[in-house]
């Protein structure tokens, strides 16, 4: 009894144990402010409305492909290089993928803003706070990205925990101005990312303050990012873009604003398997720097996928009971969303091969990584 006492400790004090229950933690706080968030979006913001607020996005998700990859090669060379002992190479990384996204999000959020001064100066408002909030999307999207991918350890991962935390914690004062002007209200619950973005500049575990540009250490940064950013895009965001893209021209503003509606549920329902996933992935990567073994990586994604398998396996068929009972009930604006959301929900397993893919990644298999 002693012993099985012993080994609980150190299960508990271990430094995965910990980030997962860091991580989980800000994801239930997360979850719970976005169900309090929905509950009063959704009974204030007509499809309409809300269609045509995120029509927007489509934008950030076609720009989003101008970091070519250059945190995807950030993820995979800094606890690579930090496997082989070599810190000064991994700060380097960080550094130009620094200068880099710097450069390419300055001027994009400032000819987003212009954009805007045209909507407002015709008088259409809600287009110019649609393009407003865009120039903050996008700038979290790609600087935060890059900041996220530079988070690896265990301490990383809890102040990381705490900036999914902060974000959704200020979105909080947006819910009494629904009731006044929902619109508005919808502008500035996006635009509180932001605080998420500033949580995660200012606990960064490398401080950039060389921002010399050099173009042949970007170029090989691109190399080894590029490949492995076309298989996430081609599935994420660019994924997201052209379907937005087809819905929003085939079916209208109104459905348009039904389908970002489930998405909006789907996306807190993917948190945990996210969550699961994010811890492992740089540790399988340091693992092979050290190892050179496919094999030990393979034992070790197990874990995640394992895990993962038996949490959504009581997730998913409790979520579509509960969406096709509760939304026609709550959300009457968005009874039509509860089978879309059911078919989502479906998909939640396919996010645990991401651990799996990190091997291939590791490796440097990009070809079978794209065709994945």
């Amino acid at each position: 009894m002693q012993r099985l006492s012993s080994e609980w400790k150190v299960f508990t004090k271990s430094d995965i144990v910990q980030s997962v229950a860091a991580m989980f933690g800000g994801n239930v706080v997360v979850t719970l402010v976005g169900i309090l968030g929905a509950l009063i979006q959704g009974h204030f913001v007509s499809p309409e409305d809300l269609g045509h607020f995120r029509q927007f996005d489509i934008i950030s998700g076609y720009l989003f492909f101008l970091h070519l990859g250059v945190f995807h090669a950030v993820e995979r060379l800094y606890p690579y290089f930090i496997g082989c002992g070599e810190k000064e190479k991994a700060v380097r990384v960080i550094e130009i993928a620094n200068s880099w996204l710097l450069r390419v999000c300055i001027p994009v959020v400032l000819i987003l803003l212009m954009i805007s001064v045209v909507y407002f100066v015709n008088s259409d408002w809600k287009s110019g706070l649609g393009i407003v909030a865009q120039a903050f999307t996008f700038f979290s999207m790609l600087y935060g990205g890059f900041l996220s991918a530079t988070y690896r350890s265990g301490q990383d991962f809890k102040n990381m925990a705490k900036a999914q935390i902060a974000g959704p914690i200020f979105s909080l004062i947006s819910l009494p101005i629904f009731w006044f002007q929902s619109y508005l209200a919808l502008f500035i619950k996006n635009i509180t990312q932001t605080v998420t973005l500033w949580y995660l500049y200012k606990n960064r575990p490398v401080k950039c303050n060389n921002m010399r540009f050099n173009r042949e250490e970007l170029v090989i940064l691109v190399k080894q990012g590029l490949p492995l950013f076309t298989a996430s895009y081609i599935m994420s965001t660019g994924l997201d873009a052209v379907r937005s893209t087809i819905i929003l021209q085939q079916l209208g503003t109104q459905q348009f604003g039904l389908w970002m509606f489930s998405w909006m549920i789907m996306m807190m329902a993917m948190q945990l398997p996210q969550m699961i996933t994010a811890v492992f992935i740089p540790k399988i990567v340091s693992l092979y720097a050290n190892t050179n073994s496919p094999f030990a990586c393979i034992h070790l994604a197990r874990k995640p996928i394992l895990f993962g398998l038996l949490s959504l396996c009581v997730i998913v068929p409790v979520g579509i009971v509960a969406v096709n009972y509760i939304i026609p009930s709550i959300f009457p604006k968005y009874a039509d969303s509860g089978v879309i959301i059911s078919i989502l929900l479906l998909s939640l397993p396919l996010i645990l091969l991401e651990a799996p893919a990190t091997i291939l990644n590791a490796m440097k298999w990009v070809g079978w990584l794209n065709i994945s």
